[in-house]
């Protein structure tokens, strides 16, 4: 993974009150926990012309924001979104924190990038 600027974490200011994202697996756990979507499904229109719906969006950057600022909530998250600067960092951070074709991990082997299977609805072939 490409680590994002200033070790994992980006900070802003957001109505005179300073805040700190923290893309790291924790962030992506909790989101993938709270909306029961993959990270991979939650992007993967981004650079497509089919972005991400708002709610998921919130959802992300609330789950960036829960490490240092548990008190923001998805609303909370959602009026960040329209301050131009906390788009680009959440952005920056987004991009910084995904896997990228080629990354190697800490063995020095390239991890796989597992993109949703298309055409399996979910919970397919589960038993129990």
């Amino acid at each position: 993974m490409r680590p994002s600027p200033a070790g994992g974490t980006l900070s802003f200011e957001h109505r005179g009150q300073q805040f700190t994202l923290a893309f790291d697996m924790e962030a992506i756990a909790r989101f993938e926990e709270t909306t029961d979507l993959s990270i991979f499904e939650a992007v993967q229109g981004l650079g497509t012309g089919r972005p991400p719906k708002l709610s998921v969006l919130g959802a992300l950057l609330q789950s960036a924001l829960a490490a240092h600022h548990p008190e923001v909530t998805r609303a909370d998250a959602m009026a960040m979104m329209v301050n131009p600067e906390v788009q680009a960092l959440f952005a920056d951070g987004l991009t910084g924190a995904m896997p990228q074709s080629g990354d190697a991990g800490e063995d020095g082997e390239t991890p796989p990038v597992n993109p949703p299977a298309k055409g399996r609805a979910r919970g397919a072939g589960r038993t129990g």
